[in-house]
């Protein structure tokens, strides 16, 4: 009989809370869907895995 062998699932842990931060791609809007010279960034949340179901 052999003994049994577990791998620990637990995650590293980090150092800082920005380890913790993805890299969830953006995408700048500019014209026509804000004024002139103005603009804001989206978040493309569908395209970072497991992203929304975190939410």
């Amino acid at each position: 009989m052999h003994p049994r062998t577990t791998t620990d699932a637990t995650p590293p842990a980090r150092s800082a809370l920005s380890g913790l931060v993805g890299n969830t791609p953006v995408l700048q809007i500019s014209e026509p869907l804000s004024p002139a010279n103005r603009g804001f960034w989206a978040k493309l949340e569908g395209f970072n895995p497991g992203g929304i179901k975190d939410r």
